[in-house]
């Protein structure tokens, strides 16, 4: 992973690459604790902006405190994180570019969420507001779909 770094984007720190990568490239693996829904902190409001990832129904990885806790959301990213066996891998959806942002959709781990975050990822197709999968457009779920990375929890 000495091709991340982390720097200051356009909105706060992220995860930037120093080579362009292509299509299927696994970036890193999510690797905070394993964390039962019941085990989440108290205070939180928003587990995504908290940094953990849900993985199941009831099961989220917990913040590392490394790189992967850096990962901003966009709503037409260039990563996607495939789920399986209570582990969670980045993986690229299209080429990047060296000095490109590495970013996922949030929403497609979030099941049975009822919280909702505003977007400002500024994109072109962005949808304003980051809520569970279930409310993913249809085109952009089918495509996810397609790809594989949409958790077997979402479907």
């Amino acid at each position: 992973m000495s091709y991340l770094m982390i720097k200051d984007g356009k909105y706060g720190k992220g995860i930037f690459t120093r080579k362009s990568l292509k299509m299927n490239t696994k970036i890193l693996d999510f690797c905070g604790p394993i964390l039962k829904r019941s085990d989440l902190p108290e205070n939180i409001i928003n587990p995504i902006d908290d940094r953990y990832i849900q993985i199941d129904k009831e099961l989220f990885i917990g913040p590392s405190g490394k790189i992967d806790d850096l990962i901003n959301h966009s709503c037409e990213p260039n990563c996607a994180v495939l789920i399986k066996d209570k582990m969670a891998e980045l993986f690229s959806i299209k080429n990047i570019k060296a000095g490109e942002e590495i970013t996922y959709d949030y929403s497609l781990q979030m099941y049975n969420e009822t919280w909702t975050m505003k977007c400002m990822c500024g994109s072109k197709k962005c949808r304003g507001i980051i809520k569970e999968c279930k409310y993913l457009p249809l085109l952009l779920k089918k495509y996810y779909l397609k790809l594989g990375y949409i958790p077997k929890y979402n479907k």
